[in-house]
């Protein structure tokens, strides 16, 4: 809806959260912090689950979910910074290093929004 395209604008700073929707996109177990929280409840997590995991099935090219997700975020010029939920000092090697590979192109953002668009509708049953 233009929200960061307008913030930006203002020259506000933004934070990007849930870079991997609670472990959802990780194919991680919900933390002891999603199943108690009103803000991002144990459904919620459970609705980006389902999305990541038919994500998964037409990601192209063998990337992964994490490394993704992370250079989205990180592509996004109105971005300022994003907050990224570590468990294990590999997990701050591994966010170091994607930081580190260049920002996705124009095509490639293109692209994961049409993934992404896709996989917020429901789920097609047979």
């Amino acid at each position: 809806g233009g929200f960061l395209r307008d913030a930006a604008e203002l020259g506000m700073g933004l934070f990007a959260i849930r870079v991997y929707a609670a472990g959802a996109l990780l194919g991680a177990e919900p933390s002891a912090h999603t199943l108690t929280t009103p803000f991002f409840p144990l459904p919620l997590y459970r609705r980006d689950l389902a999305r990541a995991r038919r994500l998964a099935s037409v990601i192209e090219g063998g990337e992964s979910l994490r490394e993704l997700a992370l250079r989205y975020v990180l592509s996004q010029p109105e971005i300022s910074s994003a907050i990224v939920g570590m468990g294990a000092i590999d997990h701050v090697d591994e966010a170091a290093r994607v930081a580190s590979l260049p920002m996705l192109s124009r095509v490639d953002l293109d692209r994961i929004e049409s993934w992404r668009d896709r996989m917020a509708e429901p789920a097609q049953t047979s």
